[in-house]
């Protein structure tokens, strides 16, 4: 594609290159963790959910460790 037919992206050069969280996790992190957001369990109880349990529906994703 040539120079002139580039679709036009107004602020695209504006964005970073690459993805920084450290300030939106400072902000949100705390709120999250007192949500609990994130913790184990069936809706965040710590708890297996029985009838998952019972039918061996269970699962968990693991995820390799940030780089």
């Amino acid at each position: 594609m040539s120079d002139d037919n580039k679709i036009s992206q107004p602020g695209l050069d504006s964005l970073s290159k690459s993805f920084e969280p450290a300030a939106i996790e400072a902000q949100w992190g705390p709120e999250w963790e007192k949500r609990g957001y994130g913790n184990a369990g069936y809706r965040g109880t710590g708890a297996p959910n029985a009838e998952s349990v019972a039918e061996h529906r269970n699962f968990s994703i693991q995820l390799p460790p940030p780089t």
